[in-house]
C-alpha cells in the first residue's frame, strides 16, 4: 500500500516517501497521546509519554534514517489497532485491519492482541454480533494478504523456516547476547528504564489488562 500511494504523489520517489513519512510519524504521535489517554493518564503524563515514545529510535528518527522503508505507516497502523481495540470499536477495525495486512502482512499478528481483548470484555457471553465482528477480523485481512500474493509474483522466496530457526539459534548463543542487550536499549530509547523502575506497576497493569501480555 505503501509504494501505491508514493507512487500517486506529484514529487520524486524518495520526496514522496518522506512525505508519507512525515504524515505518518504526526499521525502515529497523535495516536500515542490518545491511546495513553484512554488508559487513564492525565495531560502531562500522555505529553510526557509520547516524548519517551518520540525518542525512540523506531518512532521517529528511523524516517529520515530510511525514508523509502515502511516502518512509519507500520507503526500508525499497528497503533491504529491498539487504540480502536481498547475503544471497543471493532467494526472500524477490520477495515483498518485490511489496510494494515496492504501496509505489512505481520501485523496480522496483532490480532492476537484484539482476541484477547474481547475475550476480557465478553468472556464466554459470544452473541451474533460478537461472533460476526471475530470472524469479520480474521477473514478479512487473510482474504486481503491471499489476494494480493495472488495478484503478485514473487522474485524471490524467503525460507520463513530457516529465518526463524537462524534467530533462535542466535537468541540462544551466548556470545550474541551482549548485542542483543545492547539492540534492547539502542532501539527503544528510555523505556526499558521506565519500567524497570516501576516494574510491579508494570506486572499489575499487565495482569489486569492481559491483552497487554498478548501484545
Amino acid at each position: 500500500a505503501t509504494p501505491a500511494v508514493a507512487a500517486q504523489l506529484p514529487w520524486d520517489t524518495i520526496t514522496n516517501f518522506r512525505v508519507l513519512a512525515f504524515v505518518s510519524t504526526v499521525a502515529t504521535l497523535f495516536l500515542m497521546f490518545l491511546i495513553l489517554e484512554q488508559l487513564g493518564f492525565g495531560p502531562s503524563l500522555c505529553a510526557a509519554g509520547v516524548v519517551l515514545y518520540a525518542c525512540v529510535f523506531w518512532a521517529v528518527r528511523f524516517a529520515c534514517y530510511a525514508p523509502a522503508y515502511i516502518d512509519s505507516e507500520t507503526q500508525l497502523m499497528l497503533l491504529a489497532i491498539v487504540y480502536l481495540t481498547i475503544r471497543g470499536w471493532y467494526v472500524p477495525l477490520i477495515a483498518v485491519m485490511i489496510i494494515a495486512v496492504l501496509v505489512k502482512e505481520s501485523l496480522v499478528a496483532f490480532l492476537l492482541f484484539t482476541a484477547v481483548r474481547l475475550h476480557r470484555q465478553y468472556g464466554s457471553q459470544v452473541n451474533t454480533r460478537t461472533g460476526l465482528i471475530v470472524a469479520g477480523l480474521v477473514i478479512a485481512p487473510v482474504v486481503a494478504i491471499g489476494v494480493v500474493r495472488s495478484l503478485v509474483t514473487t522474485v524471490s522466496a524467503l525460507d520463513t523456516g530457516a529465518e526463524i530457526r537462524e534467530q533462535l539459534r542466535l537468541l540462544m548463543t551466548p556470545a550474541y547476547w551482549a548485542v542483543l542487550l545492547h539492540a534492547i536499549f539502542s532501539g527503544l530509547g528510555l523505556l526499558p528504564f521506565v519500567i524497570a523502575l516501576r516494574p510491579r506497576r508494570a506486572l499489575a497493569f499487565m495482569r489486569e489488562h492481559h491483552e497487554w501480555i498478548a501484545y
